[in-house]
Protein backbone atom coordinates (compact mmCIF):
# COMPACT_ATOMS: atom_id res chain seq x y z
CA UNK A 1 0.00 0.00 0.00
CA UNK A 2 0.91 3.38 -0.67
CA UNK A 3 0.30 5.09 3.21
CA UNK A 4 0.58 8.36 3.95
CA UNK A 5 4.32 9.20 4.02
CA UNK A 6 5.53 11.26 6.81
CA UNK A 7 7.95 13.18 7.61
CA UNK A 8 9.52 9.85 9.38
CA UNK A 9 8.19 7.68 7.52
CA UNK A 10 5.33 5.87 6.05
CA UNK A 11 2.66 6.70 9.07
CA UNK A 12 -0.10 3.96 7.48
CA UNK A 13 2.38 0.92 7.33
CA UNK A 14 3.72 1.69 10.97
CA UNK A 15 0.61 2.36 12.36
CA UNK A 16 -0.78 -0.95 11.00
CA UNK A 17 2.08 -2.78 11.92
CA UNK A 18 1.38 -1.22 15.42
CA UNK A 19 -2.14 -2.00 15.50
CA UNK A 20 -1.63 -5.60 14.34
CA UNK A 21 0.58 -6.65 17.01
CA UNK A 22 2.34 -8.99 15.30
CA UNK A 23 4.98 -9.34 18.58
CA UNK A 24 2.26 -9.93 21.19
CA UNK A 25 3.30 -7.21 22.96
CA UNK A 26 1.41 -5.31 25.89
CA UNK A 27 0.28 -2.10 24.55
CA UNK A 28 -1.62 0.66 26.22
CA UNK A 29 -3.72 2.53 23.65
CA UNK A 30 -4.78 6.22 24.33
CA UNK A 31 -6.56 8.82 21.67
CA UNK A 32 -5.35 12.27 22.31
CA UNK A 33 -8.63 13.37 22.66
CA UNK A 34 -9.10 11.21 25.74
CA UNK A 35 -5.56 12.94 27.14
CA UNK A 36 -7.01 16.30 26.73
CA UNK A 37 -10.17 15.74 28.27
CA UNK A 38 -9.29 13.33 30.74
CA UNK A 39 -5.54 14.53 31.46
CA UNK A 40 -4.86 13.36 34.89
CA UNK A 41 -7.11 10.21 34.57
CA UNK A 42 -4.72 9.33 31.78
CA UNK A 43 -1.53 9.84 33.69
CA UNK A 44 -2.19 7.99 36.24
CA UNK A 45 -3.38 4.99 33.81
CA UNK A 46 -0.11 5.27 32.21
CA UNK A 47 2.05 5.10 35.22
CA UNK A 48 0.11 1.76 36.59
CA UNK A 49 0.25 0.35 33.18
CA UNK A 50 4.07 0.97 33.31
CA UNK A 51 4.39 -0.99 36.43
CA UNK A 52 5.40 1.89 38.63
CA UNK A 53 4.01 2.52 41.99
CA UNK A 54 0.89 4.90 42.41
CA UNK A 55 1.40 8.77 41.82
CA UNK A 56 -0.19 10.94 44.53
CA UNK A 57 -2.55 13.74 43.72
CA UNK A 58 -0.08 16.31 43.21
CA UNK A 59 3.00 13.54 41.09
CA UNK A 60 0.06 13.21 38.79
CA UNK A 61 -0.23 17.07 38.36
CA UNK A 62 3.65 17.92 38.59
CA UNK A 63 3.92 15.16 35.64
CA UNK A 64 1.21 17.14 33.64
CA UNK A 65 2.73 20.25 34.05
CA UNK A 66 6.45 19.10 33.07
CA UNK A 67 5.16 17.28 29.82
CA UNK A 68 2.45 20.21 28.67
CA UNK A 69 2.59 20.67 25.00
CA UNK A 70 4.29 24.42 25.64
CA UNK A 71 6.88 23.19 28.24
CA UNK A 72 8.01 20.21 25.46
CA UNK A 73 8.08 22.93 22.72
CA UNK A 74 10.06 25.40 24.68
CA UNK A 75 12.42 22.04 25.75
CA UNK A 76 12.46 19.79 22.63
CA UNK A 77 13.35 21.02 18.63
CA UNK A 78 11.61 17.92 17.55
CA UNK A 79 8.31 19.92 18.17
CA UNK A 80 7.60 21.56 15.02
CA UNK A 81 7.20 25.06 15.29
CA UNK A 82 4.05 24.29 13.05
CA UNK A 83 2.36 22.28 15.49
CA UNK A 84 -0.49 23.79 17.62
CA UNK A 85 -0.64 20.91 20.05
CA UNK A 86 -4.97 21.01 19.59
CA UNK A 87 -7.25 18.58 18.30
CA UNK A 88 -7.93 19.42 14.36
CA UNK A 89 -4.63 21.97 14.35
CA UNK A 90 -3.36 19.76 10.86
CA UNK A 91 -6.20 21.75 9.27
CA UNK A 92 -3.83 24.88 9.63
CA UNK A 93 -1.09 22.79 7.73
CA UNK A 94 -2.45 20.51 5.13
CA UNK A 95 -4.52 21.39 2.01
CA UNK A 96 -8.15 20.35 1.72
CA UNK A 97 -6.87 17.27 -0.92
CA UNK A 98 -4.20 16.82 1.45
CA UNK A 99 -6.79 16.57 3.97
CA UNK A 100 -9.03 14.63 2.04
CA UNK A 101 -6.26 11.92 0.65
CA UNK A 102 -5.43 11.27 4.72
CA UNK A 103 -9.10 10.99 5.67
CA UNK A 104 -9.80 8.13 2.93
CA UNK A 105 -6.69 6.49 4.16
CA UNK A 106 -7.59 6.41 8.03
CA UNK A 107 -11.13 5.53 6.89
CA UNK A 108 -9.15 2.37 5.05
CA UNK A 109 -7.04 1.96 8.30
CA UNK A 110 -9.99 2.03 10.62
CA UNK A 111 -12.04 -0.65 8.49
CA UNK A 112 -8.73 -3.13 9.05
CA UNK A 113 -7.90 -2.63 12.17
CA UNK A 114 -11.40 -2.53 13.69
CA UNK A 115 -11.50 -5.88 14.70
CA UNK A 116 -9.06 -5.48 17.48
CA UNK A 117 -11.56 -3.45 19.33
CA UNK A 118 -9.78 -0.18 19.13
CA UNK A 119 -13.61 1.95 19.05
CA UNK A 120 -11.23 4.13 16.88
CA UNK A 121 -13.70 6.97 14.84
CA UNK A 122 -12.63 9.04 11.98
CA UNK A 123 -14.05 12.56 12.06
CA UNK A 124 -15.26 13.52 8.97
CA UNK A 125 -16.21 17.67 8.88
CA UNK A 126 -18.24 18.86 5.80
CA UNK A 127 -15.94 22.09 4.78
Amino acid sequence: SSGINAEYGNWSLFTEMYLNNDLNLEIFYLKYEDLKTDTLGKIAQINDFLGYPSLSPEEVVAVKNATSFDKMKKSHRNVTAKSTGTSGGYKENLSPENIAAFNTQILELVRRVNDHNLNLTVYAENN
